[in-house]
């Protein structure tokens, strides 16, 4: 974001020595961009030196550029909308329902090379919604307290599927497949481990536990926007293993996607039998049993920038840790729902019945003790 505001800075004014742009000392990025032929240097300053205008390369909307242009096969292949690249996976894949101004269109070719999509207007009662499944690996920690950490991840998800939910009351009436390569991102994030000491002295079973720290995450990526003053998409979230060895997407589909220990079944039959071929009762206890034979268990959630490199947030939570705890167990606390809505720790048919009671319970305990 920065490197495009200094291109069209030195686009009307050239940069002189000594001068900076905000609070950031810019020689490094000016000289880089001198290296890429971008800029000039001069006696006087640095120049722009390209015949193009940069303003026109700079998105209002996200950080990418590379747009996908949604086209409506029954108008003659008319523009309709556009899709940031990053979002693309989860909206306009093959089959899915593009919803533009209230109106449902079918998508039925992807142009990836073109970045075109192309749909048809129809009738249908129902939308869909993606499946995704997600990992955070941890890369580098820039500062670390009491569980509480933030630095540089790596994440990657994949878009293994989509639902057809029916408007107004969200009935599930099928599933599809989709076939896309898996996304990865370079970002920052901020995340706390629960220890296994505070969990083993709680009443629930730890998939009962994995459903109140996933409602935890939800309730805290609702809540972080508030403090940071943002759109809840500038962020997403995600609960994993300290140690990387399963974890739980922020969009999924009941559980999502568990990645099981070293010896039993791999992940991805696993998923494709718990998603495709099982109900979702039989899906909750094969992941039940699968949790309770694992020896390590160190729940971590994840609040992750949800753009590559990273835009700041990260170190605001890490220093906002306590506040957003209090915040998130204030909201649980007041909800008048009994189990779980999506104005607490989300849907119960996603979530689990004691998500909520275990959510309360965690923040209270993160609260009382480190």
């Amino acid at each position: 974001i920065l490197i495009s505001h200094v291109k069209c800075a030195a686009f009307e004014m050239p940069f002189v020595e000594g001068e900076t742009f905000g609070v950031e000392n810019l020689r490094e990025m000016l000289d880089y961009l001198c290296e890429e032929k971008v800029l000039h240097r001069g006696a006087d300053g640095w120049h722009w030196a390209m015949d193009v205008y940069p303003a026109d390369t700079v998105s209002l909307r996200s950080v990418s550029t590379e747009n996908f242009v949604i086209m409506d096969m029954t108008s003659n292949n008319r523009v309709i909308a556009e899709v940031d690249y990053r979002s693309a996976p989860t909206t306009v894949y093959q089959d899915a329902i593009y919803m533009c101004e209230t109106e449902p269109y079918h998508v039925r070719h992807i142009d990836y090379e073109q970045r075109r999509v192309y749909v048809k207007k129809v009738e249908v009662d129902y939308y869909t919604e993606a499946i995704t499944n997600t990992s955070v690996k941890i890369l580098e920690v820039f500062e670390t307290q009491r569980a509480v950490e933030h630095g540089d991840v790596h994440v990657a998800w994949r878009v293994s599927g989509f639902k057809k939910l029916k408007f107004h009351t969200r009935e599930n009436v099928g599933y599809g497949e989709v076939n896309l390569p898996d996304q990865e991102m370079h970002t920052t994030s901020y995340w706390f481990t629960i220890a296994p000491s505070l969990l083993r002295s709680l009443p629930f079973t730890r998939a009962e536990i994995l459903d109140g720290v996933a409602g935890l995450a939800y309730v805290l990526h609702h809540v972080a926007p508030l403090h940071l003053m943002c759109d809840v998409g500038d962020l997403q979230h995600c609960v994993g293993d300290r140690g990387g060895r399963w974890f739980v997407g922020g969009n999924r589909d009941h559980r999502g996607r568990l990645e099981l220990a070293p010896g039993e079944a791999q992940p991805d039959a696993f998923f494709e039998q718990g998603m495709r071929t099982t109900t979702p009762a039989a899906q909750r206890a094969r992941e039940a049993d699968a949790l309770e034979r694992m020896e390590v268990f160190e729940p971590t959630v994840f609040l992750y920038d949800n753009y590559p490199g990273g835009i700041g947030f990260s170190a605001t939570l890490y220093d906002l840790h306590a506040t957003l705890v209090a915040h998130a167990r204030d909201i649980l606390q007041a909800c008048g729902c009994e189990e779980g809505c999506p104005s607490c720790v989300g849907p119960i048919v996603e979530m689990g019945r004691r998500a909520k009671e275990v959510a309360r319970v965690l923040a209270d305990s993160l609260l009382e003790r480190p």
